[in-house]
């Protein structure tokens, strides 16, 4: 009776949820057309403010990488006491783990920076003639100062994470791998005990309930954009391959440790 009633709780949740996703299709698609007229003048107007700060969106990537190296430094301080003491191993591992977190959010960063400084290179234009093609006077300059913050950024991201990895190899000398090698991940992950390893599928499983999420969300804005025009075939192929390809690298590794391992047993 409870599985059944069970059954009929998850039935009713579902046809729910069902109902509540097509009513907010059909208002956003009531909106999108509502707003088709004037949508494109404000994309536009968005786009322009985001490329006016041109050079400045690699400032934040500076202060992550700044607060990581901080985090790298004294986690770095507590290693002497760490072999002696649990409560500084425990420190200088949050420490290290929290320099590392930081230094991949900043790596992603750069991404963000880069494209959109280049989008406000060919926004702000004060014109010069140079070899008989139309030069920006101040893009120049720009661009200049773009190349020294991404190798500036690139080789502070890299040193970070080679120091934090090293550090973390003190504290934990059973660890392998260079984040040079371009198999670190599976150096690393092959030097992990069973108990990591489940952290580890913990953390995978939880990425993966959550790009489930903001896959179709994306997807769906996309898709209204498209109604009224303003959705470039381009990006919906590209959101929609991530999604797939996620979905199916997960579900074919699934397959593959099922009836692979089924395959040797015979």
């Amino acid at each position: 009776m409870k599985q059944e009633k069970r059954k009929s709780g998850i039935t009713l949740r579902f046809v729910i949820t069902m109902v509540v996703c097509a009513a907010l299709g059909g208002a956003g698609g009531v909106l999108a057309a509502r707003l088709g007229d004037n949508f494109p003048e404000m994309a536009a107007q968005i786009n322009r403010v985001l490329a006016s700060a041109g050079l400045w969106w690699f400032l934040p990537g500076f202060i992550l990488l700044t607060v990581g190296s901080v985090y790298y430094l004294r986690g770095k301080a507590l290693l002497p006491q760490a072999e002696e003491d649990d409560s500084s191993f425990r420190e200088a591992d949050r420490r290290l783990c929290l320099a590392l977190i930081l230094s991949n959010a900043g790596m992603v960063w750069v991404f963000v920076a880069i494209g959109i400084s280049i989008q406000a290179l060919w926004a702000n234009q004060q014109a010069m003639w140079l070899g008989g093609q139309l030069l920006q006077v101040g893009s120049l300059a720009e661009a200049v100062l773009l190349v020294v913050f991404l190798v500036a950024q690139l080789v502070w991201i890299m040193a970070l994470q080679a120091l934090t990895i090293g550090a973390t190899k003190v504290i934990h000398p059973e660890k392998r791998g260079s984040v040079f090698d371009t198999k670190f991940q599976k150096d690393w992950y092959q030097s992990c005990d069973e108990a990591e390893r489940q952290q580890i599928g913990q953390c995978s499983y939880f990425t993966f309930r959550l790009m489930n999420v903001l896959f179709p969300a994306a997807m769906v804005i996309l898709l209204l954009l498209a109604t009224i025009n303003q959705a470039q075939p381009g990006w919906i192929l590209l959101v929609g391959g991530l999604w797939m390809a996620q979905l199916v690298g997960y579900q074919g590794m699934a397959y593959h440790l099922d009836h692979g391992k089924k395959r040797d047993l015979r």
